[in-house]
């Protein structure tokens, strides 16, 4: 069974009426993957005139031939990854009837790859069919944001964890938005107990990143309403900020000095 999201999109492709890019916002990439996997197997099959392909297992299986996944390759989405995707689908798609693609952390995308898709998107074909996913629509280029539907697929993951680090959170923002130069101390003596636990760094951070998004959409609670009264821009710039330092999360990284520059770059913006 489909989400609400993804079931308008497989109702939109029944009408003939889908488009052919997608930017999907969400808090949640592993749950909107897999979503979107369920809405593509379906679309596909829909359609397949091959009795013995199992689109399932191929998408499952990350093996279908006319499904290709861009992520970041280190920092960044390069170009060579965007041209390789564009020379791939210069043949008919196999098994389907749309070549697809998904391009995660699309904000990844630098100013040489940004340039290539913008171009790829603004020439589409009948038989291409774009998703491309973020957590921060705001950092995805605008040009190649006003020419996807975007959609914004939240997930409800974050409340309990909110809660279980609101005063942690809460006050190391305060200290962060007062330029006080204690917000490395901060880290250091309160946060010293989840430095060896990359999950729960990751948990607090993503919950720093979605009350700045909030603050941004004028939707933050009451007692965060200061964060309300920021320069967009400065949110964007804060946001972008935390997103990188979450990614960097990924690798082998020094987590005490990680977070000594996230605390320093955000008192400088």
């Amino acid at each position: 069974m489909l989400e609400k999201w993804s079931e308008n999109l497989f109702n939109k492709y029944c009408e003939n009426k889908l488009a052919h890019a997608f930017l999907l916002e969400t808090n949640d990439f592993d749950q909107c993957f897999s979503e979107l996997k369920k809405l593509i197997i379906k679309i596909c099959e829909k359609n397949n005139q091959f009795e013995d392909a199992n689109i399932k297992v191929m998408v499952d299986n990350n093996n279908l031939p006319s499904l290709i996944i861009i992520k970041p390759d280190g920092n960044n989405i390069k170009k060579e990854q965007i041209l390789n995707l564009k020379d791939k689908f210069k043949y008919e798609p196999i098994y389907t009837e749309y070549n697809i693609y998904i391009v995660f952390n699309a904000e990844r995308l630098n100013g040489n790859s940004a340039n290539t898709m913008l171009k790829f998107i603004e020439e589409p074909s009948t038989k291409i069919l774009g998703f491309l996913i973020t957590n921060n629509k705001e950092a995805v280029l605008s040009t190649i944001r006003s020419r996807c539907q975007i959609i914004k697929v939240n997930y409800d993951n974050s409340t309990s964890n909110y809660a279980k680090y609101k005063k942690t959170i809460d006050e190391y923002i305060k200290l962060l938005e007062s330029k006080d130069n204690n917000a490395i101390i901060y880290y250091r003596n309160v946060l010293k107990d989840y430095l060896k636990n990359k999950y729960e760094i990751k948990e607090i951070l993503e919950e720093i990143l979605e009350l700045y998004k909030k603050a941004y959409e004028g939707s933050i609670e009451d007692d965060l309403k200061y964060l309300s009264e920021i320069n967009s821009d400065i949110l964007i710039k804060k946001m972008n900020i935390t997103y990188d330092t979450i990614q960097k999360l990924q690798f082998n990284v020094n987590i005490e000095l990680l977070l000594d520059k996230f605390a320093i770059e955000m008192e400088k913006v």
